[in-house]
C-alpha cells in the first residue's frame, strides 16, 4: 500500500498531473504530487468538501487554539512586566466574537436565500423545520458530548461523593447545562465546562435566524443592530471578557447579525483588493488584540471575514495546507474539550511539582504550549473518532426525517 501511494506520488510530480481542489468561483488552486499522496492517506474525515472557504475554516481554527491559549494562561500565575505574547494571549478571548461572525455569515451564505424563496411559497413551514432538524443534528450531540467529558473529568477530580453538597451542586449544575440554561439562569455553582456558553447562545441565533431574515429584509438593518449591540455591550462593561448571563447572548446576537451582513455586502469589493487586504487586516488583528483595542479587533474580525470571502490571496492558498486546515474542520472539537483538559493538565502539573519539586506552572509559556498540544491533539482525536462518526449518523437521520 505504501509503495503504491508513494509511486503514484513520484508519477504526479514527474508528469506534473495536476490534483485539483474543488473551488466553485475564482481561479482553480492546483497541488502537484504532494496533494495526490496526502489524498491517499489523510482519512475521509479531513478531506475538503465540496464549495468549502478554505480560509474560513483556517479562521475558525486559529480562533479555537487562541481561546485555549487564553484560558491555559489564565490557569496560572501571571509573569511580572509587559510582554506582547502574553498580551496577546490575556485579550485573545477576543477571538469568541470571531467565531459568532463566521456563524452568521456561513448561515446567511447556506441557508438564507433559499429560506427567503421559501417564505413566498405555502412549504415555509417545511423548510425552516428542516433547518431547524439540520442545525440540531449538528450542534446538540456533541454539545452533550462536550458536557459528558465535563462531568467526567469533575467526577476524575473529585470523585463520586455521595450526599454531600458538592455533589449535590454537580447535580444541578448538570440539569441546568442539559438544558441549555446555564448562562440564562446567572451561572452555576459548579462550571462543569464553562465555554459551553458560547454554544449556547449560537444555538439560539441559529433558531430565531429564520424569524431574522423574515424581519429584517434589508442588509443594512444587520449592520445597525449589531452597532448597536456592540456599542451598549463596550460602554456598559469594562471589557467583553467579563460578559456573562443573559448579556452574553446579545453578545453573541451582535456578531451573528455582523456576519449575515457581510455575507451579502462583501461583494462591493473586488477580488483583487480583497486578496492584496488579507495580510495587512491580518497583522491588525494581531496588534488590536495586543493592545486590547476591542472595538478596532472587531472591526478588523469582520474584515477578515469580508476578504477571505472571495477564496482568493494568500491565506486561502495557506489554508490548503493541512497543517492548518485541519486544525479548522477539527475547531468545535477543540473547543468541546478543551476546559476540562486543561484543569486536568493543571492539577497533574501541580502534583507533579509537589513530587518532583519542579515549577512547571512558574512558566506560562511552556504552560501554554503544552496546553495548545494537548488540546490540538484530543481535539483531532475527538473529530475523527467522535464527531465525524455522529455527524455521519446525524445526516443519515436528517435524510430519512426529510423524505417524509
Amino acid at each position: 500500500m505504501g509503495v503504491r501511494i508513494a509511486k503514484s506520488g513520484i508519477h504526479r510530480l514527474r508528469s506534473f498531473q495536476p490534483c485539483q481542489y474543488p473551488f466553485d468561483t475564482g481561479p482553480r488552486r492546483t497541488a502537484y504530487g504532494i496533494c495526490a499522496v496526502v489524498s491517499d492517506i489523510v482519512p475521509s474525515a479531513f478531506q475538503p468538501r465540496r464549495n468549502e472557504n478554505y480560509a474560513h475554516t483556517t479562521l475558525r481554527g486559529l480562533a479555537a487554539l487562541c481561546v485555549v491559549a487564553h484560558h491555559g494562561y489564565h490557569l496560572v500565575p501571571h509573569p511580572p512586566g509587559y510582554n506582547p505574547v502574553y498580551e496577546f494571549i490575556d485579550s485573545s478571548y477576543l477571538f469568541v466574537d470571531l467565531f459568532f461572525i463566521l456563524s452568521g455569515f456561513i448561515m446567511q451564505e447556506t441557508y438564507g436565500r433559499n429560506l427567503r424563496k421559501s417564505y413566498a411559497k405555502a412549504d415555509w413551514m417545511r423548510a425552516v423545520g428542516h433547518y431547524w432538524l439540520r442545525r440540531v443534528l449538528k450542534i446538540m450531540p456533541n454539545y452533550y458530548l462536550g458536557v459528558l467529558v465535563g462531568v467526567i473529568v469533575f467526577i476524575l477530580i473529585n470523585g463520586l461523593r455521595s450526599e454531600t453538597l458538592l455533589s449535590e451542586c454537580l447535580r444541578e449544575s448538570t440539569v441546568a447545562y442539559v438544558f441549555l440554561f446555564q448562562e440564562l439562569s446567572g451561572g452555576t455553582c459548579i462550571s462543569i465546562n464553562q465555554p459551553l456558553w458560547s454554544i449556547v447562545t449560537e444555538m439560539i441565533c441559529y433558531l430565531v435566524f429564520p424569524l431574522l431574515l423574515l424581519m429584517l429584509r434589508i442588509p443594512m438593518f444587520y449592520l445597525i443592530i449589531s452597532s448597536g449591540l456592540y456599542a451598549a455591550l463596550l460602554l456598559s462593561f469594562q471589557n467583553m471578557n467579563i460578559i456573562q448571563g443573559a448579556p452574553s447572548i446579545f453578545r453573541t446576537l451582535a456578531g451573528f447579525l455582523l456576519g449575515m451582513y457581510l455575507a451579502q455586502a462583501h461583494t462591493v469589493l473586488s477580488d483583487t483588493l480583497k486578496a492584496r487586504l488579507q495580510i495587512p487586516v491580518f497583522v491588525a488583528i494581531a496588534l488590536c488584540v495586543s493592545l486590547r483595542l476591542e472595538l478596532l479587533a472587531l472591526v478588523c474580525f469582520a474584515m477578515m471575514v469580508a476578504v477571505t470571502a472571495s477564496r482568493q490571496g494568500p491565506l486561502t492558498q495557506i489554508s490548503m495546507a493541512p497543517i492548518f486546515y485541519n486544525p479548522g474542520r477539527a475547531s468545535f472539537a477543540i473547543y468541546l474539550v478543551h476546559m476540562p483538559l486543561l484543569i486536568f493538565f493543571k492539577l497533574a502539573a501541580h502534583k507533579f511539582e509537589t513530587d518532583t519539586g519542579l515549577a512547571v506552572t512558574s512558566y506560562p509559556s511552556l504552560f501554554v504550549f503544552v496546553s495548545l498540544g494537548l488540546a490540538l491533539s484530543f481535539g483531532l482525536l475527538g473529530f475523527r473518532w467522535a464527531e465525524w462518526p455522529i455527524e455521519n449518523i446525524a445526516r443519515s437521520i436528517r435524510h430519512r426525517v426529510e423524505r417524509i
